[in-house]
Formats: C-alpha cells, structure tokens, sequence
C-alpha cells in the first residue's frame, strides 16, 4: 500500500532498533533502521509498505526507512 499523511508522533522500540509511527491515526512500523529516522511530529510523508496485523491492529510494515518519503 502506499499511504500519505501527517506524523502525530514517533516512537522508537526498545529493542530491534524499530521505529512506531503514528500516521494521521495509522500505525507505520519501520523495520529496522530507527537510526535513520528524521523524521518528526507535523511532517507529511508518503509510505510504501504492506498491511499487517500486530496484536490485533492493523498496522503499516515498511521494510526500510528508505520506503518513508517527506512531503513537507
């Protein structure tokens, strides 16, 4: 899927080196790569990724921080 929207936040996991976005209300799992992530709150991005399903919410997996693209 690809999906566009406003980060309302961002939360790095405390293990994997994994990055927690919040989309315009959406859930964006990065794989990985949290290190590469300079992104923050009031950003609009573009994701590329697959849905997915993580204790029980629907949820966007992108693989790598290189599938996240600023808008403005």
């Amino acid at each position: 899927v690809t999906f566009t929207g406003e980060i309302l936040s961002v939360k790095l996991t405390s293990t994997g080196g994994h990055a927690l976005l919040n989309v315009s209300g959406v859930t964006v799992f990065v794989e990985g790569g949290a290190e590469n992530i300079f992104y923050t709150a009031g950003d609009t991005i573009r994701v590329v990724g697959i849905t997915d399903t993580y204790a029980g919410q629907r949820e966007i997996v992108v693989g790598t921080a290189g599938h996240i693209e600023l808008i403005k």
